[in-house]
């Protein structure tokens, strides 16, 4: 994929006086475990190896992400932080037609939405006209 996403949750019961040390991690994604499905997870037939999870941010997460990946605690518990973000750099995508709704959650249409894409671009060749 090339990114790596982090996000962080404030915990009062953390220790620390400003609002900044009350900041804990949830957690870290680098992939999108694309062959990974709910009913995996659910199932304990699959586990996540591209998302690591902070055991010790779970007392304040309302929900994680689709299947347990990582997520933000107040984003789309049907998505993640990769297949949103990543749409970014695509044109002409409306993030509120993003993802398939309803039983779409069980689909392989819907697992498309979990890919790693490679990129078109070498790292050599980037700033290169």
């Amino acid at each position: 994929m090339g990114w790596v996403f982090g996000t962080y949750v404030y915990n009062g019961n953390a220790p620390g006086h400003t609002v900044w040390e009350k900041m804990v991690p949830v957690g870290l994604m680098w992939g999108n475990d694309p062959a990974v499905t709910e009913t995996d997870v659910m199932n304990g037939t699959r586990h996540l190896s591209e998302t690591w999870l902070n055991p010790d941010a779970r007392s304040v997460m309302q929900h994680y992400g689709w299947a347990g990946r990582l997520n933000g605690s107040v984003d789309n518990k049907n998505s993640s932080c990769l297949p949103c973000h990543s749409t970014a750099q695509k044109p002409g995508i409306s993030l509120a037609n993003a993802l398939p709704s309803g039983r779409g959650l069980r689909t392989k249409a819907f697992l498309l939405v979990f890919t790693n894409q490679r990129s078109k671009y070498e790292k050599n060749d980037i700033g290169k006209n």
